[in-house]
């Protein structure tokens, strides 16, 4: 007597099921891993950009800025022009990776503005660089609501994964 079954998928039918489930399971795992890969691309993309934005922001600055009363006294008295608008123009802000940060638990990563405008003394583009630098950190810490955790400086200055320096501008 020769047995008959109804559910009998034949020989190797069960192979192709596990074969699928296992590509399913992998797939799965390379997507997760690849997510998480993007969302750190993401936010350096989200601080860069945060950091081109400071940059202009502080290099267009001039009398409708808000300074603290030292820096405006300064600009006041020995460098009025810094309160005018000036040409200065950011050619491009530069991110450079500095490696793990043991200090922070993080990686770190310096910015460096490129900065080009007509000929000015050197404390005038020296106040302009620091103002840039400012404002490249401080535009960081805003756009990441990092505030509570830097300085009044913004230096360094965190998004939710990294930390960020400034380097000395480059005039061009």
């Amino acid at each position: 007597m020769h047995a008959f079954r109804w559910n009998d998928p034949g020989p190797g039918r069960g192979q192709a099921a596990a074969e699928y489930m296992m590509l399913a399971g992998i797939s799965l795992i390379l997507a997760v891993l690849f997510a998480g890969q993007i969302q750190f691309q993401l936010e350096l993309m989200e601080a860069h950009s945060a950091a081109r934005t400071g940059a202009s922001e502080g290099a267009f600055t001039d009398t409708i800025a808000v300074y603290p009363a030292v820096t405006f006294d300064d600009y006041q008295s020995r460098k009025p022009e810094l309160l005018e608008p000036s040409s200065v123009r950011v050619v491009r802000v530069e991110l450079i990776e500095d490696g793990y940060s043991s200090t922070y638990g993080r990686r770190k990563f310096r910015l460096r503005a490129w900065l080009s405008g007509p000929p000015m003394k050197p404390s005038l583009r020296e106040s302009i660089s620091d103002r840039v630098n400012f404002c490249i950190r401080r535009s960081i810490s805003r756009t990441f609501g990092t505030e509570n955790l830097t300085n009044t400086y913004h230096n360094p200055a965190f998004s939710d994964h990294y930390v960020f320096t400034t380097s000395e501008t480059i005039w061009v």
